[in-house]
């Protein structure tokens, strides 16, 4: 028993304690990796942008833009191209490649993608109202452009059956024909519904009051009292029960603006939120379990002196908008991120253009935990079993000679 709890025993447990406290503490491991090595050369660095545009169900597919935003002609469109990456089939090279016909970056364009995966619509935003948008369906399973269009609308949805109709004068209509389907009503009960439709969703408000509506059966689907009257809504959840929204100040309430604000509508619990920059507004889940948010710092200028790097970096942050509790952090040097259209995944785009996938909520990995702990605790302790037989190797008398001999 003595022997067994000889210096080294502890040693080894100490160690062991400090290995499965930095295995826990390490990022996140994300369930896929992928390095996109097909993204359009560029002949000048300022100006070059690569970036993650949207994801769909599942993150099997990922859309990313690339570019040269400063150095754009009417004589090089290629250099502004979209890319469409099945992270199944062939995660190192592009599944679509569609040159970008307008100097458009960033959210000059959107994607949508169909309930089956199958189809995926690209639109083009002209930047000014009541001009028509370019829109292009692309077959995901043959990687082929199937049709085009140019029509004037408000917003794009799919339908449940997988029809993309586009949304005009209060109503939602079919691409081809024009002719209504879906009828969004201007006003009901006295609330009257806001400009764009959010989601699947109406939003028609009334004082400080909101309900919600869906534009596929005009089923009422919430009931909603908000902070101020003048609250922009960015996302509703598919459940309708949390709301993300910027509050703007008014007259009668100047302090409560500019600051986004998310609501349960069940418990009726209203957070606010300052943990964001400017320029990059916070975003929800479709299942409305997580909320992104973003924050930037700075290292001190003297550190950065002593060893090279970025000294402005970004904190990503995914929180649970029901308790604000965070549930993953990210460092980066931008601002790439965003949930897959269930809102199942995160992908995150690294200072390496590597694009990471990860499973949300994000969990410890406690099996690779406990084994590095066991590990570094076993090694410690062989390493010092060694050392003592060494040492006792050291100490024997030589043979033959007696102990008074030695003397």
């Amino acid at each position: 028993m003595q022997k067994l709890f000889r210096p080294r025993l502890w040693i080894s447990l100490f160690v062991g304690v400090a290995g499965g406290l930095i295995t826990w503490a390490l990022p996140p491991q994300p369930t896929f990796t992928f390095s996109p090595s097909m993204v359009p050369p560029l002949p000048w660095t300022d100006g070059k942008y690569f970036k993650v545009c949207d994801v769909s169900p599942e993150a099997r597919f990922v859309i990313t833009s690339s570019g040269n935003y400063s150095r754009w002609t009417a004589q090089t469109p290629d250099w502004h191209n979209l890319q469409v990456w099945d992270r199944r089939t062939s995660p190192s090279q592009p599944l679509i490649v569609e040159p970008i016909p307008r100097p458009f970056t960033g959210e000059s364009f959107s994607t949508r993608f169909s309930g089956n995966q199958r189809t995926l619509a690209v639109i083009h935003w002209p930047g000014v109202r009541d001009r028509p948008c370019l829109v292009m369906l692309f077959d995901l399973t043959t990687a082929q452009k199937t049709k085009t269009f140019s029509v004037v609308a408000d917003r794009f949805l799919f339908s449940p059956d997988g029809e993309l109709l586009y949304f005009y004068d209060d109503a939602l209509r079919d691409m081809e024909s024009g002719l209504e389907r879906y009828r969004v009503e201007a006003s009901i009960d006295g609330y009257k519904r806001r400009p764009w439709l959010v989601g699947d969703f109406a939003v028609y408000r009334k004082a400080k009051q909101l309900r919600i509506y869906s534009v596929w059966s005009n089923e009422l689907k919430a009931t909603i009292d908000i902070p101020t009257e003048e609250f922009v809504i960015d996302g509703i959840s598919a459940d309708c029960r949390v709301l993300l929204g910027l509050a703007l100040p008014s007259d009668r309430d100047p302090k409560l603006g500019g600051v986004f604000t998310w609501i349960d509508t069940s418990a009726k619990v209203c957070r606010t939120s300052e943990d964001y920059d400017f320029g990059s507004e916070p975003n929800i889940s479709r299942n409305g379990r997580f909320l992104l948010t973003y924050r930037s710092y700075a290292w001190p200028a003297w550190l950065a002196n002593l060893w090279p790097f970025d000294q402005w970096r970004i904190q990503i942050w995914v929180k649970n908008p029901l308790t604000n509790e965070v549930v993953a952090s990210f460092a980066a040097s931008r601002r790439c991120a965003c949930f897959s259209q269930e809102g199942d995944q995160l992908v995150v785009q690294g200072d390496d253009d590597c694009i990471r996938v990860y499973d949300l909520p994000v969990r410890k990995s406690w099996p690779l935990i406990i084994t590095s702990a066991f590990l570094a605790a076993s090694c410690t302790w062989c390493l010092a079993w060694l050392r003592s037989r060494r040492r006792v190797r050291v100490k024997a008398p030589p043979q033959g000679l007696t102990p008074t001999q030695l003397v």
